[in-house]
């Protein structure tokens, strides 16, 4: 109970503070625009009093990380810085105008380091927001993966520039070799067209060149043809012992082709 008394206490004191300091860096920073913008000083407060809320709550809560986490406390330290410059400058101009401190004569070196100071601040809050989101895990492996790719991706083109050569020469060995059958087609249904055309042509001259033959009107008679078988002759060679008589008991001798056959005797007949 008493620590949440303490909290709630601590809680309104700082609440309470920030609102003065708030509405003195408004102040600061509304001297610093030109007549009829005064209203854009509520935006740049982020930078100052929201900013070291805004910071205080990420480290707490949203950062995640090494890295969130260094930026948003290295943020708290600068937006709290921005606030004491801011309500501390504007405390001084107020004194001097009030005559508390000097004649009320503001030095210019003064009004251009409070200026630039503002700068700084607004400045590294806009810086520090596009880093705590780019430096986040979930965008740091993504990046770590697509520098992996870009490697691989890297490495896929040195090979394939690598192998494009020898590709090259094999894909044009095949586009020649398809031109050459291309061609040799082409020309080979040519050559067959031509010479069926010179064929034609020499028929059709045979053709020209040959009498007419007119029918003959006299019937012809057809001779049957006869096949004539001419028995092997036989060679008879006689034995003869005298020119004037042949002995009847001599055979004679029939020769058949290379056969001798005996002949007959012969009688004689008175």
């Amino acid at each position: 109970m008493n620590k949440a008394i303490a909290m709630m206490i601590t809680l309104f004191v700082g609440g309470a503070l920030m609102i003065y300091s708030a509405s003195r860096t408004l102040a600061l920073l509304q001297m610093t625009l030109p007549t009829g913008q005064g209203d854009m000083a509520f935006l740049a407060l982020a930078a100052f009093d929201g900013g070291l809320v805004a910071w205080v709550l990420t480290f707490m809560f949203g950062a995640s990380g090494a890295y969130q986490r260094g930026i948003a406390l290295l943020m708290i330290i600068v937006c709290l810085a921005g606030v004491i410059i801011g309500f501390g400058a504007d405390s001084i101009l107020g004194a001097l105008n009030g005559g508390i401190i000097g004649t009320g004569a503001v030095d210019s070196s003064f009004g251009l380091t409070v200026v630039l100071a503002t700068v700084a601040i607004i400045a590294s809050n806009i810086a520090a927001v596009t880093a705590f989101h780019v430096l986040s895990p979930e965008n740091r492996r993504r990046m770590q993966e697509e520098t992996f790719s870009d490697h691989i991706e890297a490495a896929a083109f040195a090979k394939s520039n690598e192998a494009i050569p020898m590709l090259a020469a094999q894909l044009a060995e095949q586009l020649t070799a398809s031109r050459m059958d291309r061609l040799h087609a082409k020309y080979q249904t040519m050559i067959a067209n031509d010479d069926h055309a010179t064929t034609t042509t020499k028929r059709a001259d045979v053709l020209a060149a040959r009498p007419v033959r007119r029918a003959v009107s006299s019937p012809v008679t057809s001779t049957p043809e006869v096949t004539s078988f001419r028995p092997a002759m036989l060679k008879v060679r006689r034995v003869v012992s005298s020119p004037v008589a042949t002995l009847p008991d001599e055979p004679a001798e029939v020769e058949t082709g290379s056969a001798v056959l005996p002949k007959a005797r012969k009688t004689s007949a008175k």
